[in-house]
């Protein structure tokens, strides 16, 4: 009978201490674009021309 508790309450322990590190952030590593940016634009147009 003490195989049994020991195993369960040791997962238990485990799963309840891990729940901080599962929380979901988000991270942005690019900068945000500037899509009004004259030189975007002309940049995106010789893009799409050639």
């Amino acid at each position: 009978m003490k195989r049994i508790f020991i195993p369960f309450f040791a997962a238990a322990a485990l799963l309840a201490s891990c729940s901080d590190w599962t929380e979901a952030e988000h991270k942005d590593f690019l900068p945000p674009m500037n899509q009004n940016d004259p030189a975007f634009l002309t940049s995106l147009r010789d893009f799409k021309v050639g």
